[in-house]
């Protein structure tokens, strides 16, 4: 005689002695839930685990930042903020009496106003810069136009929602101009309290290394215009742009003793002589003025046909015909620039100004790589400062 004939839904015999227990599935069910959840949540775990690990090894916190002239042509963009952390305006203008104010009439105001709320949206820090033209010092040294100054830039900043203030005053003459300098950054900060960023942007010569010193204990960052170098007496056997670069970064080291307050500056720009034939000079050369790099193609140059000066590790191009001479930067001197900041874990970058990269941000792109790439600790790298 068969078991059973009777048949359960599936169509599946029953077993004798089997008894549904009917908290079994619900039970069962509960079980697989309970399973599942914990899978997520482990996943999820280990998903940020390994994110947070990998964005330790890739992300080397280096600053970007960059210059924007309101006062040209050219937007700035979503896609350049994405590779920015600082991004400053200028220029402002200082006027007579202390306070500053844009250029033209209200065009470059309205044009600030829409791209510093552009900048607001995205994670870049928007900060404007103080232009300082020859009325600089006087304006600084008189107490009452420097409270004015203040005050111009105060309502300014608080206005417009923005980050801070940088001083573009980088070639004070005299001990007196370093001091008033000095006097104006620590009220500046006296305003402007952390967080708020105040940054300078310094010479590649400095002369007051023991006030400068105390300027950095003051300020965020120093944006060290090493690029003051480019295309200088490229005719000189003895120039070298890495080693005298090397040797400013090394000063401001030995005075500083922190690395990660440093940016060194790069121009996207060609610089143009005329009368030179070759490498040698007929005459002292005049320099015929210079390009941004986004515009060398319309000026006549081929960048493609550029040979490498292994010397200044910047490309360049001979026009025997004409007889003309263009040192400029391109994608390789800027990775030998971006290579010279990891190496030497150098605070950051700063590109002066954005505006002179063309609309594919080749450049940028370049800088961008100094993010990427397997950070060490801040100032892990000492300069060696035997006899600075």
């Amino acid at each position: 005689m068969p078991i059973s004939d009777n048949k359960s839904p599936g169509n599946y015999a029953m077993v004798p002695g089997y008894q549904e227990n009917p908290g079994y599935g619900s039970n069962r069910g509960k079980l697989l839930t309970l399973a599942a959840l914990t899978c997520i949540v482990l996943t999820g775990i280990l998903t940020a685990y390994f994110v947070v690990a990998m964005s330790k090894k890739t992300s080397c916190e280096k600053r970007i930042a960059a210059y924007f002239n309101v006062d040209s042509s050219e937007e700035l963009t979503e896609s350049q903020l994405a590779n920015l952390t600082h991004v400053i305006f200028y220029p402002m203008i200082i006027q007579s009496d202390g306070s500053v104010s844009f250029p033209g009439r209200g065009q470059q105001k309205d044009k600030f106003e829409r791209l510093a709320a552009l900048a607001r949206n995205s994670s870049v820090k928007a900060m404007i810069s103080m232009a300082m033209g020859g009325s600089m010092a006087d304006t600084v040294a008189d107490p009452n136009r420097r409270k004015v100054l203040l005050d111009s830039v105060n309502t300014f900043v608080q206005d417009n929602s923005l980050d801070g203030v940088d001083i573009f005053w980088k070639w004070p003459e005299t001990e007196r101009d370093h001091s008033n300098l000095i006097t104006l950054a620590k009220e500046l900060r006296q305003r402007f309290p952390k967080p708020y960023i105040i940054s300078q942007l310094v010479p590649p010569s400095p002369k007051q290394l023991d006030l400068q010193k105390e300027m950095s204990e003051i300020v965020d960052f120093l944006n060290v215009d090493v690029d003051h170098y480019f295309g200088v007496k490229f005719y000189e056997n003895n120039y070298n742009w890495p080693e005298r670069t090397d040797k400013t970064m090394q000063k401001y080291f030995c005075q500083m003793e922190n690395l990660n307050k440093l940016n060194m500056v790069f121009s996207a720009i060609g610089v143009t002589y005329d009368n030179i034939n070759g490498r040698e000079l007929t005459t002292e050369p005049a320099r015929s003025g210079w390009h941004f790099w986004r515009n060398l193609k319309r000026h006549g140059w081929d960048v493609s046909r550029a040979s490498w000066n292994s010397q200044t590790n910047t490309p360049y191009i001979w026009n025997q015909n004409r007889r003309t001479y263009l040192a400029f930067e391109n994608e390789r001197s800027l990775e030998e620039k971006v290579k010279y900041v990891m190496d030497r874990n150098i605070g950051g970058m700063m590109f002066y100004e954005i505006n002179s990269d063309d609309d594919e941000n080749t450049m940028l792109n370049v800088i961008a790589t100094a993010r990427q790439c397997a950070g060490k600790s801040s100032n892990s790298i000492k300069f060696d400062c035997d006899g600075i």
